[in-house]
């Protein structure tokens, strides 16, 4: 590989590993025991928040879980949902739907379109493909209802 093309390879993984380590140094940290409320397990639309945040569904990303981990959707419906990262640094993703967040540190949000197909049926699992976190848990699943 030519040595010139490697060093900016290299000089660019280091400006943003240092970018992403300074941006998480300057997010709050708030109390642990503030943040814990009782939360259903599954997810429940509300006029009121898709009103105010523009989205049908709010979803908690924490190590190593999604709160709620269950959604329902119509087929041929258009979801927005906003996903809040309290913990960590996630994602989220649907394969099937070809849903894919960006990856989002701790404080942060982000409202993602789900276009569910007018042929869908059953339920679509969604997951943080950050390392490991799909295989130690951190998965939900899209059902379909009519």
């Amino acid at each position: 590989m030519n040595k010139g093309l490697m060093v900016g390879i290299i000089a660019l993984l280091l400006i943003g590993g240092v970018y992403m380590y300074s941006s998480r140094q300057t997010e709050p940290k708030e109390d642990a025991d503030a943040m814990i409320t009782e939360v259903p397990t599954e997810a429940q639309p509300t006029g009121e928040v898709a009103m105010m945040e523009e989205a049908d569904y709010t979803i908690d990303l924490q190590n190593f879980s999604f709160t709620p981990n269950v959604m329902e959707g119509k087929a041929g419906e258009i979801l927005k949902v906003k996903i809040v990262n309290v913990g960590g640094f996630h994602d989220f993703v649907i394969d099937e739907l070809g849903v894919q967040s960006t990856q989002i540190a701790e404080g942060e949000s982000e409202i993602v379109e789900i276009m569910i197909p007018k042929d869908a049926t059953g339920e679509y699992e969604f997951y943080c493909s950050v390392g490991n976190h799909r295989a130690q848990g951190m998965v939900g699943a899209l059902m379909i209802v009519e």
